[in-house]
């Protein structure tokens, strides 16, 4: 979906390059769906997506210091 002609539409940004951020959020989604394997324009981009996302769910070990407090993490819902 990287900087995909309807994530412009959707956005109201015209430039393909002015569409990172609608990239990264339709990438949450394939990812939360089970995506795995993503073509993108901007590498570090969708890897900070990764990194962040997997420390901000408890899921990547973080130094101490930056850890986030138990009530601030997401939990998945169970079932």
């Amino acid at each position: 979906v990287s900087r995909k002609g309807f994530l412009g539409r959707l956005t109201g940004r015209e430039a393909p390059a002015d569409r990172a951020v609608a990239t990264a959020a339709a990438n949450v989604l394939a990812f939360e769906r089970g995506a795995r394997v993503f073509r993108v324009h901007d590498v570090a981009a969708a890897a900070d997506f990764l990194a962040v996302r997997a420390a901000l769910r408890g899921e990547r070990e973080v130094p101490p210091s930056l850890a986030l407090p138990d009530e601030l993490r997401h939990e998945p819902p169970s079932g």
